[in-house]
């Protein structure tokens, strides 16, 4: 498939947006069954470029993406409006503004 269509895989994920060889590419929307939805770029199936992540909890990352993973500046929005600034490495959390953040430290934020 290539352009622009939509897929519901036996898991219950979708995907609505572009596609090129089979593959998600360009800007879409992928949903889990728990609630979270990926808006943005996709490349060979991959979330690549720029992008938000909403989660369940009502917190929204808005950030780059690199082989499916947060990769470089981000923004967390919190559900009680609050935002926070953050860096990625490979996934990982490298710092929050005016602070270090130790691995797996905001992993609260997105429970």
């Amino acid at each position: 498939m290539s352009g622009q269509g939509s897929y519901c895989w036996a898991n219950q994920c979708s995907y609505s947006g572009g596609w090129k060889d089979n593959r998600m590419h360009g800007y879409g929307e992928y949903c889990w069954p728990d609630g979270r939805v990926y808006k943005g770029s996709f490349a060979k199936d991959s979330k690549e470029g720029n992008g938000e992540m909403h989660y369940p909890n009502g917190s929204i990352f808005v950030g780059t993406w690199k082989a499916n993973k947060k990769n470089g500046n981000g923004i967390t929005k919190l559900a009680s409006g609050e935002e926070q600034e953050s860096c990625w490495h490979n996934g990982k959390p490298v710092t929050l503004k005016d602070n270090t953040v130790s691995e797996g430290a905001l992993s609260t934020i997105f429970s």
